[in-house]
This record gives structure tokens, C-alpha cells and sequence, in this order.
């Protein structure tokens, strides 16, 4: 039943029922008492929640801090600082053994890997050639392949992948321009964010004959990210809701093309849903959200996870 205002039953007004969360949120940690600052990227480890906390309201995050809680809220800590300058690639990936953090960013308009061991005791880095922003050169997300010997890269129409160990740079297909936002497992991967040969909205990339297929329904997706378990699964960020744009979080089945959106607003009126990443078991999801102020741009300042969503599919 759809309330609109007040509702005659039998004879008797009735008021609409008072909006109720879903009982699956629950809230991992809130930053919402520290001032101008923001998260970004979470992703879920054994047992803990990785994260990037930095300014909000700028891309030019410059030093951002790497932080690690637990899935239930506490221990919350730093791991390290790192200087991310001329974001937005200020975005984490988390090895299949769940060992080791990735991000990346562009200095001097040369693309620099790093490579984080999750406790926090060593940084390392991977320079690169690969240039990114000179001359409008545009890169996309970085994400470890299945192995967490390579890194996945997209670099301009470009797909690439990088061995960590000796820097070597392969490329692995060619992509339609402006198609960035790249989630790629072994046999393929989710390209977007852009207008491509289908229109504008998202691809699978089949890396096993470069065939490109169009994902029909999934054009106001954001960050996609493919299930670690059942990977013609989809997770995605900033899903519309008839009551509140940006609201849901989206599920998308990349077999029958299906497209379900969940409402994942942990108050009446949040802030949009940002960087939705799956639990290791692919059964729950972590993103950023936040309260929205009525002021224009709430910041997504607090963590969330949304438990055993991928039942909502069957509901």
C-alpha cells in the first residue's frame, strides 16, 4: 500500500506508518562529530572494515589517512597516511587473501601503486610510466586480479594489468573511451560510467574473446562491484528510490538482466549510498552514508553494512 497523506479505512483516519530503516542496517562507526571530514571506499577484510578517511567537499584530498575498524565498531585506528593529490582516484581494493590494500594516484602525472599490508606495518609502492590527467589522459580504478600478483588498470581505451613483482605492463583489451569505472575478475570485467557503443550505462567485457556486452538497466549505476562469490552479481552505489534519489543501493544480476533496488537509508533523509562493497562471503555489503543536513551536500561521514542483502532479492 502506497500512503499518500492520510488514508480512509472504515470510516477512521489513519495516519501513515513512521518511516523505519531496514532492521538489516546497523551502523559500523560514525565520524559525523569530526568536522569536514569524509569516507570514502570501503572494504570489508576478515573480520575488520578498511577505509579512507579525508576532507570532504574538494577532489584534491592531497594526505588522506588509511584507517581500519572492526565490522562491529570497535578498535577503530589509523594504519598510515598517504598523499593522494588531484583525486577522485582515492579508492581501496582489498587482496583476495585479504592480506594487502591497493589505491593508487598520480604524481607528477605519472600513476603510483600502493601496496598495503593490512596491519599497517609495511607500505610499499610500485612506480609506473603510466601517465594519467597530462594532456586529458584519464584513468580508472585499480583492483587486484584474482591471484593478487596483478593489478587491473584502465588507462584511457585501455585495459591493462601489472605484475606487481616486476612492473610489467600488459594490455589486455581495448575499451570504448570514456568507459572508466573497471571491476574485473579473471574472465572478464564491468566497464562504464560513460557513453558507449550501447549507450550510456555499463559493459562485461568477456576477456576471453573481447566481446562487449551492453548491461541493459544499469545506466544510473555508480561503482559496480561483482560478487565474490555468485560473479554474475552485481553491487552498486547511489541507487535511485521513487521516495529520495541516491538513496538505494542496487543489485544486478548480469544473467537475466535484472535489476533490484534496495532501500539502504539508515534515516528518513541520508546522504546518497557511496562505494558499496561486498563481505568476502558475498552474502552483505559496506558502504558510506550519512545524515542529510538540508543544506545542499551532506558528507558521507559513517559506515554501514547492510546484512544478508542479497536475500532482499527473493523478498
Amino acid at each position: 500500500m502506497v500512503w499518500v497523506g492520510l488514508s480512509l479505512m472504515s470510516g477512521c483516519i489513519h495516519p501513515p506508518p513512521p518511516w523505519e530503516p531496514n532492521p538489516n542496517l546497523r551502523l559500523v562507526i560514525s565520524k559525523a562529530n569530526e568536522e569536514g571530514c569524509e569516507i570514502y571506499s570501503p572494504v570489508w577484510g576478515d573480520g575488520k572494515i578498511y577505509y579512507i578517511l579525508g576532507p570532504w567537499l574538494t577532489n584534491n584530498r592531497d594526505t588522506v589517512e588509511i584507517r581500519t575498524v572492526n565490522e562491529g565498531g570497535k578498535g577503530d585506528r589509523k594504519i598510515c597516511s598517504l598523499y593522494l593529490p588531484r583525486g577522485p582516484q582515492g579508492f581501496l581494493d582489498i587482496s583476495p587473501d585479504l592480506s594487502r590494500l591497493l589505491t593508487w594516484a598520480d604524481i607528477d602525472y605519472r600513476v603510483k601503486f600502493y601496496i598495503i599490508d593490512t596491519s599497517g606495518i609495511t607500505v610499499e609502492s610500485l612506480q609506473t610510466d603510466i601517465q594519467c590527467g597530462y594532456n586529458g589522459t584519464r584513468c580508472g580504478k585499480a583492483r587486484f586480479n584474482s591471484t593478487g600478483e596483478k593489478i587491473f588498470f584502465s588507462i584511457d581505451s585501455l585495459l591493462v594489468s601489472i605484475d606487481i613483482a616486476s612492473g610489467t605492463v600488459e594490455t589486455l583489451a581495448v575499451i570504448p573511451d570514456g568507459l572508466k569505472d573497471v571491476d574485473p575478475v579473471d574472465t572478464g570485467a564491468v566497464v562504464g560510467e560513460g557513453i558507449g557503443v550501447g549507450g550510456e550505462g555499463f559493459y562485461y567485457l568477456d576477456l576471453s574473446d573481447y566481446t562487449m556486452e551492453y548491461l541493459s538497466g544499469l545506466t544510473n549505476a555508480t561503482s559496480p562491484r561483482i560478487n565474490p562469490s555468485y560473479t554474475s552479481l552485481l553491487v552498486h552505489s547511489d541507487a535511485g528510490l521513487e521516495e529520495t534519489v541516491g538513496g538505494g543501493i542496487g543489485l544486478y544480476d548480469m544473467v537475466s538482466k535484472e535489476s533490484f533496488i534496495v532501500d539502504a537509508r539508515p534515516y528518513e533523509w541520508s546522504a546518497s549510498t557511496r562505494d558499496a562493497s561486498w563481505s568476502p562471503n558475498g552474502q552483505s555489503v559496506v558502504f558510506a552514508c550519512g545524515r542529510y543536513d538540508g543544506g545542499g551536500y551532506s558528507p558521507c561521514n559513517e559506515l554501514w553494512i547492510f546484512d544478508n542483502i542479497v536475500e532482499e532479492i527473493s523478498k
